[in-house]
Parts: structure tokens; sequence; C-alpha cells
């Protein structure tokens, strides 16, 4: 039987060389071919693709469209979904090679068999949200809350379906859509993370489940090199999902709020990995269900471990704040800023009454640039000193200080102060504020 190290291959691309295992490479299971990312991974596949080669399907697969985006299939000849968005329906037919005489047992012992009723090739692209606390997306428990409740309640803004088509807001979209395409590159290196994703240089080394999505960020850039790229993107994303599943409960909110910023960056890397192509001028992209669940869920956590407390205008620019505390707080509200953002530009099929879009008036503006790019502690101490010394808005300005305020000075055009209020902020935000801006005027 061939080794593990036998069977890895290295996936390289116009990025340069990429690895998807701790090991520097990927995996290949001799039976099916499929490319797994870790060898604990591909020890317990093989040794369930060996058992289960021969058995036949017990489970349908959903046509090549809905399979591809994710979505349900009604499994008819030609699928209710695909009559409706005009897609040819297909299905693929997978043959599974026969079950090899060779065995071995350090593949068998002590792994964890998967699922019965499962078959290997599902495992790509299939999140399994557990039970139906994870599946729902709702937020009507929190609405008691005192801090939530001071973000007034707006009517729905309208819906990206709605922009796209809108020659009022064409080039506003397009503009978003290309800033928030280059994302997943910027999230392959920890110096150039998107603006809502914190680099954490306050701690002593990155957090693994930043430099686990920095890690697929990288297999999703190069997964045009190779025929199995786009699978192992899947496969690695699958995996990975699975670790973020468990414990959600129980971690601590600091990593609550890491985890909802990866599952909005995979979300983002799935909708345009999905594209779909046509001949209008602003591209359709989507969300599917089981993405923005995953969002829905972190954030429904991350609402219920600090009661919404960073939204609270009045604490923002407190003396006595850590850089800790600064980082936290900060990175909650540009979080919320950043799907605020997304859902002008990208569907998102079942998020659509999560706080930030229906109360996205009252989201707090990022903070200067200066105080969210500081690398050490005496580098914030003294941007934040300096903003003190100059009042720098949104921090210590009763004006202009969340989204709101924002597009009301803007309405304010006759108003040479309001219009200078709007200069002087934007002059001191970052790539979020840019964007905040633009999206704050597809309202």
């Amino acid at each position: 039987m061939a080794t593990a190290d036998a069977l890895t291959t290295n996936v390289t691309g116009g990025h340069g060389g990429i690895s998807s295992s701790s090991g520097g490479g990927v995996y290949y299971c001799p039976l099916c071919n499929k490319p797994i990312a870790s060898e604990f991974a591909f020890r317990r596949h093989t040794a369930y693709c060996r058992r289960t080669s021969g058995n036949p399907r017990k489970r349908k697969r959903s046509c090549t469209q809905c399979h591809r985006a994710k979505a349900k299939c009604s499994f008819e000849s030609q699928c209710s979904r695909c009559i409706s968005k005009g897609f040819r329906c297909e299905y693929e037919k997978i043959v599974y090679p026969p079950a090899s005489s060779e065995t071995s047992d350090d593949l068998q012992d002590g792994l964890t068999p998967e699922p019965s009723g499962r078959n290997p090739g599902d495992d790509i692209g299939l999140y399994d949200v557990g039970s139906s606390h994870y599946a729902s997306t709702e937020f009507a428990s929190l609405e008691g809350a005192t801090t939530l409740s001071k973000l007034p309640i707006n009517a729905p803004p309208p819906l990206a379906a709605e922009l796209r088509t809108d020659p009022r807001h064409q080039a506003s979209a397009l503009f978003l859509i290309d800033m928030i395409r280059g994302f997943p590159h910027m999230m392959s290196r920890r110096e150039t993370f998107p603006a809502f994703i914190h680099g954490q240089w306050h701690k002593p080394e990155l957090p693994t489940t930043f430099a686990n999505c920095m890690r697929i960020s990288q297999i999703f850039l190069a997964r045009s090199a190779t025929m199995q790229g786009r699978e192992l993107f899947y496969s690695a994303l699958s995996e990975e999902r699975t670790r973020l599943k468990y414990h959600l409960s129980t971690t601590t909110k600091e990593e609550l709020v890491m985890r909802l910023a990866v599952h909005k960056m995979y979300a983002l890397m799935v909708a345009f990995d999905n594209e779909t192509l046509t001949a209008s001028l602003v591209p359709e992209l989507e969300a599917g269900e089981y993405d923005t669940s995953w969002i829905s869920n972190t954030a429904r956590e991350c609402f219920t471990s600090d009661g919404y407390v960073p939204f609270d205008i009045d604490s923002i620019g407190d003396p006595n704040e850590t850089w800790e505390e600064f980082v936290y707080a900060e990175a909650r509200r540009r979080c919320a800023l950043f799907w605020f953002v997304v859902s002008r530009v990208i569907v998102l099929t079942s998020d659509l009454h999560c706080p930030p879009i229906l109360r996205y008036r009252g989201l707090a503006l990022p903070s200067p640039e200066t105080l969210w790019s500081a690398r050490t502690n005496e580098e914030w101490e003294a941007a934040r000193a300096e903003l003190q010394e100059q009042h720098q808005e949104p921090l210590h300005h009763n004006i202009l200080r969340t989204v709101g305020d924002l597009i009301d000075s803007r309405a304010c055009t006759s108003d040479p102060r309001r219009r200078n209020q709007v200069s002087n902020w934007l002059a001191t935000s970052d790539k979020l504020g840019l964007m905040v801006m633009i999206a704050s005027s597809m309202i």
C-alpha cells in the first residue's frame, strides 16, 4: 500500500507554493482520488473509503448547480431551482472503484468511522450546522437587551438584488464588489488582513482560527491551478467549520469575534466561487443559507456573551480602556459594519433580519486607522493621545458617530460645517470607512 507521504502532492499556483496541511502537502485518497487537507483526515477517510467503496449509494446527490451553490435540490430530472433560475440541470454520475484487496492495520485501528449513509464525496460543501439551535437564524432572544434597544429599528433597506439593477447604485455596487473581491488575497497574509479583521498584534502569536483562515484563503486563491484545487478548498473549509462548530457556547468572547469574522470570510469565498455569470453590469452574488447560518449562530453567541455592550455609543473613547479592550470592542463593531456593507451587494438568503442590517443607522463608525492598525501598546497609546488632543471625530464628537449621523451629514449639502465633518472623518479612516460611506448611500 502507498504511504501517506507517497500520496502527497503540493498545490502551486500564481501566488506561489500553497500547502494545505501542516506537513506541506495535500493527501489524495488512493481509491477515489479525493484531496484531503490533513493527515488525520486522510487516514480516517481512507479507512472509511475502503470499507464502503463497494456499497451502493444511500443518499441522493444534488444536481451540479445546486451542489455547487450549496442549495437545496428537489432531485427531479429538471429540479425546481434550475428551472426558476434558467440553469441547465445535470446530475453527476459518480462511479466508485472496486474495493481493493489491500489492507492496512495502521489506517483502521483507533479511527472514528464516518457516519453511515454518507459518501466520501458528500463531505465537500456539506455544512452540517448540527441541531435546530445552530440552524436557527433568529435573534428574538436578544430583543430585550437594553443596549440592543438603544439601536434604532429602521425600515428594511433595499435588497442587493434590487440595488444591482438600479442605475443610480450600479457604479457604487461595482466598486464595493471589486474591493470585497480582494479580501481573500488580503487574508492570505497577516500584514494585510481586511479592515474588519485585526492582526492580533497584542498576542504573542496569531490565533489558530486566523491562521487556519489564512491557509484556506491561500488554497482558495490557488484553486484554479489544479484539477483538484476547487475540491480541496471545500474539503479544507468543511474540516475547519467542523472544528469551529464544537464548544461554541463555552469559548471566550474574543474567540467568538474571531470566529464571526472568519465565517464571513468563508461566506464571501463561497459566494465568489459560485458567482453567476450574466449579461448584467453588476455580478450576481449570493451567500447561501448554509453560509449565513454559520454567521447568524456565531453572532448570536457574541450578543449573548457581551450583551451588545460594544455597540453602546457612549462607551466609545473611554479614557480608561486598554488596548486589548479596544481591539475586542472595535472588532465587534467592524464585523457588524462590514456585514451591512456586504448586504448592499451580495444576496443574503437567510440573514436579512440580523441587527447590523435592520439597525444600521445605530452602528458606530469605524475608529481612525491609526488606532486600529497600531501594532504595539505604545503605538496605540500615542495614537489615542494625539486624537484626544485634536478632539478627533467620531471618538470625541457628539455629531458624527454613527452610520445614521453619516447619512444625515451627507444629506446636508448646504451646510459647510457638516461637509467638513465628513471630510475630516474620512481623512483618518481606512478602507472600511470608505466602504461604509459608499454603502450608506445605497439606502
